[in-house]
């Protein structure tokens, strides 16, 4: 150890090193200078980097200052030594402390070669702003969630509150189950008086329904069937059963084995019991409607078939699926013809915009039978008044049809004999005597112009002598007695013309009402003849002209039969009721009993033996059926007539047709029948409609309730039977009592429907109502009755408050929120946190333009930024961005800000926006600025020192290379200088560069293949240089290896493939294969690679380091030695 210090300190056998500068004072001094200058300094800096670590205790990897701080401390101890040996040559110790400082400096440069990649990997300033952003958007996301989260957490809590249900969660493993309180309160117990065994559960199931609850359960928990929904019966405290529906979701776990059964229980007892009510009123509408005699169906608004009732189906002899669904125009009842089809479509349409429609039409039947209906559709609206369903219906009034053409034909004949008569005929009021009517021959006998001279006057004034007044009323008498009237008189015509005529006066009805039927007949040929008869034949005459026009006249059909013989006497009327002619056919019993309709046979003849046996009089209503199939309504009519014994000899009656009669009765059933369906119809809206509806009767000034519907039970808890007959006070408690006896006293006033909201305690809470009031009058004028309909608002008075809410937040949110109007930019409304953002007074900002709060200076105009935001709010419809503005004391600062565009019920479009006070925030960012610029300083030191030391090392060993006489030694030497140069290059590009962290290889390659040239003195001349480099820049950790491998190669080409100095050429090709790939190609024209060579085998220094660098690049490398030599390395840009 001696020995080493004596050897280190030794001087005497070197001279001095102010020999070399032949000891020239100022050269010695100018070395002394420098060095005394550059040592002070080098051990200024360790003491200041340990200062700056000593403070900045957060910074990371601070241990390669104190690194710095000893390499810089040599540094300085080597200048140091420069100065020492200008007089003691001890060169050994200053070789010696210039050898620690080489290696502490490539232990230096090698750490922070690895130490790169992490400085570089700090971020930028605008990566720092980006992040900062993200960190606020990401703050601001997590707000938004936790605040989304309680408030998604609350509606949770309220939803199964609002839903009545119990929430229950069983751990399948340890058969515990947590109930919620509800759960316990529903089966009537107290909370938590049950153990939390799975089996408190099952064994309160129903017998009935255990088996199929447990399928249900295990079904759905080995995954059979996609959900848990069942509904059953659960024993409560009380041991009654009540109906209960269970909801539930499973969690299995890997396995597929399931651990939890999470769900709900529902009370669906008064639910059970509602929907076995449906089913009963449904079986019952069913029954109604399927068995009514009218043709009725469902359709929607389109015209599709939703239902037919069975007599529709029977009629055409249908199924239910033939027409369900169908365009009802489609059906078969209505392809008769396209026109019946195009009508019913134009009338669907019509009725489908609220239109009842009603018309007669013909439809086909069963076996193609036509039939005529009296056809309708009714819109049925909702409650908004929109229509959502039509209601066919149809009526076969085919039979009636066919009644009222016979009775037109029977009105034509009727016309036509009167009009065509041969005789004068007049219709004279009793009661006036004036003619009220009278036809074509009496225009004609009596030599008018027209009808009108004859009509209104009294008949006696057409005579050659009129009656006096005596005259007129035993005529009149007589009419009355007998109903018959008749004479032969000597007329006068218009032109004074005379001729006898006969005339014959009858009492007749004509539509209930008694007028005289006149008939003049012209006798003037056999007058003479007449005359001469007339008083043989006077009586006689007369009392059968009285029978016959009484009988003809009113239709009636007389009989006289002997009950002894049983022969019968029938009149020509009686023929004619049963459809028979009188000349063809002889009166017979059962001529008259096989006329009778077989189903009133027995009951008539019944009626007809009981009146001879019981001597009273005949009388029968029955069904004749007529040659031609017609059926006619007849009413008999007669008396017996006895013999001195009491015995039954006679029967003399009468038959009068009563088929219009009966149809009329027919058509009062069917109207009743229709308003019954009407009132049914009726109380099914009652009872069906969605709102609430009640009636109250108005009694001596007083209120009672007569009753409520369905909806206003359900929404109210009220019952109608329990109320009815009571007054407001009895039902309601007294302070609502008197605020709805004040509304109907308000109804009664106005005497017309009113409508206002109220609020009413109903099923103990507050409900919100929108009631109309409807009076109702009697034929007194006087409201003896109030309808009234109510519609529950109480969630929209909710949703109410909640705006109201929402208001409020608005005003007191941390963020300031203005509106400002789109069109001109003045604002609306500011909330007090942006009033108090901006320093102004409450409403101090109402009306100004939105200008006022931008900041303005001698760039930039205040209103230039409210246009510049305004247009891209406008475009986009939201924008968020950064401004400058300025509060009413004239201080500047920085806000975030969201605007976006909101349609204004008040104002129009309105620009809404958010602004944040970011001013400590902008303030933060400059600092971390000016802190990355700083740091980016010191990194371009920091390249620059390594760059510098590398080249220390370099030189150290070129001088090592002049002193070293093995060849061997000297290449090693230079291979080693040249690897240190390409990575020293790689940090003077770094330093030289605006980009810290990439290497331009475009600028990299031609630099280092130049030195690498110049380093074994290769004139371009000799060897060619080809240089193809896309641009591409490179990393510290890929440029490092990347630079490595081309001097490895590069050097090789140059020592060894052109022996002998031959000429040839190195071609270095650098090319971007994609957007992440490179493809490096070193190509020389030279004598290749041995034929020998196997890279895998291969022991040498250079090609060992090219692969393991090829590897740490994560590349593959390709060797094609056919001309000349190629290495091929493919490798990514970044090994990050």
């Amino acid at each position: 150890m001696l020995e080493f210090f004596k050897t280190l300190l030794a001087s005497k056998q070197f001279i001095p090193h102010g020999h070399c500068y032949l000891w020239q004072s100022k050269l010695v001094a100018l070395h002394i200078a420098s060095d005394s200058l550059i040592a002070i300094a080098y051990y200024s800096i360790p003491f200041t980097l340990l200062y700056f670590v000593r403070k900045r205790r957060d910074l990371p990897f601070n241990w390669i200052f104190l690194l710095f701080a000893l390499f810089i401390i040599t540094c300085g101890t080597t200048h140091l030594m420069e100065i020492w040996t200008l007089w003691y040559p001890t060169y050994w110790l200053s070789g010696g402390i210039k050898a620690i400082t080489a290696v502490i400096s490539l232990y230096t440069a090698c750490e922070l070669i690895h130490l790169l990649p992490k400085a570089l990997a700090f971020p930028s300033p605008a990566q720092l702003e980006a992040a900062n952003q993200e960190l606020e958007r990401e703050i601001s996301d997590r707000q938004q969630v936790e605040a989304a989260l309680r408030y998604s957490e609350e509606r949770w809590h309220l939803a199964v509150a609002g839903t009545n249900e119990a929430i229950w969660d069983w751990n399948i493993s340890t058969n515990q189950t947590f109930r919620s309180e509800r759960w316990d309160e529903m089966l009537g117990y107290a909370p938590h008086e049950l153990s939390s065994n799975n089996d408190e559960w099952s064994t309160r199931i129903h017998p009935d329904d255990y088996e199929r609850v447990m399928t249900a359960k295990e079904t759905y928990l080995l995954r059979q069937t996609p959900s848990y929904n069942v509904e059953y019966r659960l024993r409560r405290k009380d041991g009654s059963y009540g109906w209960f529906r269970s909801r539930a979701k499973a969690v299995w776990d890997e396995q597929g084995n399931p651990v939890r059964l999470v769900g709900s229980l529902a009370d669906i007892d008064h639910r059970q019991q509602i929907e076995l009510a449906l089913q009963e009123s449904e079986r019952r509408f069913r029954g109604i409607f399927n068995n009514t005699f009218q043709f009725t169906g469902l359709l929607n608004v389109d015209g599709i078939l939703l239902e037919a009732n069975q007599t529709a189906l029977n009629f055409a002899g249908l199924q239910s699926e033939d027409v369900i669904n169908k365009p009802f125009w489609e059906t078969h009842w209505w392809t008769i013809s396209p026109e019946i089809q195009e009508q019913l479509k134009q009338a669907i349409a019509s009725a489908a915009q609220g239109n009842f429609i009603r018309y007669e039409v013909d439809v086909l039947g069963a076996n193609h039978q036509i039939a005529t209906i009296d056809f309708s559709l009714r819109p049925l609206q909702d409650e908004t008044g929109k229509v959502v369903l039509l209601i066919p219906e149809g009526r076969d009034i085919t039979e009636r049809k066919q009644i009222e053409l016979e009775i037109i034909r029977s009105r034509d004949l009727r016309e036509a004999i009167f009009n065509e008569s041969a005789d004068a005929i007049f219709l004279v009021d009793p009661k006036t005597l004036l003619t009220t009517d009278c036809n074509q021959r009496a225009v004609e006998l009596f030599a008018v112009a027209s009808k009108a001279e004859l009509i209104g006057i009294e008949g006696h004034t057409l005579q050659k002598r009129q009656f006096t007044s005596e005259e007129l009323a035993n005529i009149v008498e007589q009419l009355q007695q007998k109903g018959f009237w008749s004479q032969e008189i000597e007329y006068l015509t218009k032109q004074g013309n005379c001729f006898w005529g006969n005339i014959a006066v009858k009492q007749i009805k004509v539509a209930e009402q008694v007028m005289n039927l006149v008939r003049v007949t012209d006798i003037s040929d056999v007058y003479d003849e007449l005359r001469l008869r007339k008083k043989a034949e006077a009586a006689l005459v007369k009392s059968e002209e009285q029978q016959r026009l009484t009988l003809e006249l009113t239709h009636i059909g007389t009989w006289d039969w002997d009950v002894q013989t049983g022969k019968v006497l029938w009149n020509d009327n009686h023929f004619r009721l049963l459809g028979l002619e009188p000349e063809a056919l002889t009166a017979e019993y059962q001529l008259w009993r096989d006329a009778i309709h077989p189903e009133d046979v027995e009951r008539v003849e019944q009626a007809l033996l009981n009146a001879l046996q019981q001597r009273t009089n005949y009388e029968a209503e029955y069904r004749v059926i007529l040659p031609n199939g017609e059926t006619r309504w007849l009413i008999g009519k007669g008396r017996g007539i006895y013999n001195a014994a009491d015995k039954p000899i006679r029967m003399l009656g009468v038959i009068i047709d009563i088929s219009e009669q009966q149809a009329a009765l027919r058509d009062r059933k069917l109207a009743e029948q229709i308003l019954k369906e009407k009132e049914n119809f009726l109380r099914s809206i009652y009872d069906g409609v969605g709102q609430s509806i009640f009636v109250v009767d108005v009694v001596d000034h007083d209120f009672c309730f007569v009753g409520l519907n369905y909806a206003h039970e359900k929404l109210t808890g009220l019952r109608s039977d329990e109320i009815q007959g009571k007054t407001p006070e009895q039902v309601l408690p007294s302070a609502a009592a008197a605020i709805v006896r004040q509304h109907y006293q308000d109804c009664v006033v106005a005497g017309a429907t009113i409508t206002y909201e109220e609020c009413l305690p109903f099923k103990d809470q507050e409900t919100w109502w929108i009631t109309s009031l409807t009076p109702l009058r009697g034929e007194n004028s006087r409201i003896y009755r109030i309808v009234g309909s109510s519609i529950n608002i109480t969630e929209q008075k909710r949703a109410q408050q909640m705006l109201e809410l929402q208001a409020v937040i608005t005003r007191n949110i941390a963020e300031g929120i203005c509106l400002v109007r789109a069109v001109d930019g003045i604002i609306v409304y500011a909330n007090p946190k942006f009033e108090q953002m901006f320093g102004y007074n409450s409403n101090e900002l109402t009306g100004l333009h939105v200008s006022i709060v931008n900041y303005a200076d001698d760039h930039t105009k205040a209103e230039e930024v409210n246009q510049a935001i305004r247009a891209a709010v406008l475009k986009n419809g939201e924008a968020t961005y950064e401004v400058h503005n300025v509060k009413k004391d004239g201080t500047p600062f920085w806000c975030s800000a969201t605007t976006s565009v909101f349609d204004h019920p008040e104002y129009g479009k309105v620009l809404v926006a958010v602004q944040q006070d970011i001013t400590e925030h902008k303030q933060a960012e400059e600092k971390i600025k000016a802190s990355l610029k700083e740091k980016e300083v010191l990194l371009k030191e920091i390249h620059h020192r390594v760059k510098n030391n590398l080249g220390i090392v370099s030189s150290l060993l070129q001088m090592q290379c002049r002193r070293t006489q093995d060849t061997q030694a000297t290449a090693i030497l230079r291979d080693s200088q040249n690897r240190i140069a390409s990575i020293a290059l790689v940090h003077e590009k770094l330093y030289r560069s605006d980009d810290l962290a990439n290497i331009d290889f475009a600028q990299y390659i031609p630099d280092l293949t130049t030195h690498l040239f110049d380093s074994y003195n290769v004139s371009p001349n000799s060897i060619k240089l080809n240089i193809q480099v896309d641009s591409a820049s490179l990393d510290i950790e890929t440029a490092i290896p990347c630079g490595l491998i081309i001097n490895e190669l590069v050097s090789n080409a140059l020592k060894y493939a052109f022996p002998d100095h031959r000429a040839g050429e190195i071609q270095v090709k650098l090319s971007q294969q994609n957007q992440s790939n490179l493809i490096l190609i070193i190509r020389d024209n030279g004598i290749g690679l041995p034929a020998d060579f196997d890279n895998k085998k291969v022991k040498t220094l250079g090609i060992t380091l090219v692969q393991g660098l090829v590897k740490q690049l994560r590349g593959s490398i390709e060797i094609n030695s056919q001309q000349g030599t190629e290495f091929k390395i493919k490798f990514t840009k970044s090994r990050a």
